[in-house]
């Protein structure tokens, strides 16, 4: 019977649905933009930034990184920093022109 067939995928699909939500919630707990994330920058220099200061740039990599969904798989240090394995020198500016973007005011002027 049709009626049997759609009931029965619809519940199928219900069910679905909720564990989905309920995956995405377990994802997203404890993650906010205000949240601190502490960051080694090729293991010479730890700054703490802001998860909305790395996310404010939807679908870039920092954004997709540090969007909460990957927090336990991204590289750590010993002492629990998110480990960029980046020169300092090139990350540092970045940071800091997201900084003045996040908080609206013109970006540094780098000499």
């Amino acid at each position: 019977n049709l009626e049997n067939q759609f009931a029965q995928k619809r519940s199928a699909l219900d069910i679905e649905k909720t564990q989905f939500e309920d995956e995405k919630a377990q994802m997203t707990q404890g993650t906010g933009y205000g949240d601190v994330i502490p960051l080694s920058l090729g293991g010479e220099h730890l700054v703490d930034v802001k998860r909305g200061t790395l996310c404010q740039c939807e679908g870039s990599l920092l954004g997709v990184m540090f969007s909460g969904r990957w927090d336990t798989q991204l590289d750590r240090d010993r002492n629990g920093y998110v480990l960029l394995d980046f020169d300092s020198k090139l990350l540092m500016p970045l940071i800091r022109y997201l900084r003045a973007r996040h908080a609206n005011v013109d970006p540094p002027v780098e000499s």
